[in-house]
């Protein structure tokens, strides 16, 4: 790894550390190369780390996603982004489990979908866009199962 690289990666983790909730950070896994594949963002709990953030990168250095955590699962949002930075779906989560709203994003940036969890599973309203932002599907949804879909 040359200098370059090295000092590019410390200036993500300073950001990050910086952009963090927290004031300690981790890196979790590397790499062959020994860029960050995983940074975690932590508070102690007594003796025990507790994560509040994950942080995982691609290969060319950029984010790849980023999961807010509590008691070690995923809570709160979850965005997930191509090698291009651009994001491509965010999530909400509660005890690891999907709930709230979630939006797809094409490659072009445009939106592909939007809909809801409740307790894992999809629930009311999904809507579905094509590339030129004409929504073309709604499905309706109740405990995962759907009731209805327009056209």
């Amino acid at each position: 790894m040359n200098l370059k690289n090295v000092v590019f990666f410390c200036f993500i983790a300073l950001f990050f550390a910086k952009c963090s909730p927290s004031g300690e950070e981790e890196i979790l896994s590397t790499y062959p190369n020994g860029a960050p594949l995983r940074v975690g963002y932590f508070r102690w709990k007594g003796n025990e780390k507790e994560y509040l953030k994950i942080v995982y990168f691609h290969s060319n250095g950029k984010k790849e996603r980023i999961e807010e955590m509590k008691n070690g699962k995923k809570n709160g949002t979850c965005v997930y982004f191509r090698e291009n930075e651009k994001k491509w779906l965010e999530e909400n989560y509660l005890g690891g489990v999907k709930n709230g709203e979630t939006i797809g994003w094409y490659q072009s940036g445009e939106k592909e979908f939007q809909g809801f969890y409740k307790n894992g599973l999809p629930d009311g309203k999904w809507k579905f866009w094509d590339e030129n932002d004409n929504l073309i599907r709604t499905i309706f949804y109740e405990n995962g199962k759907e009731v209805k879909r327009e056209p």
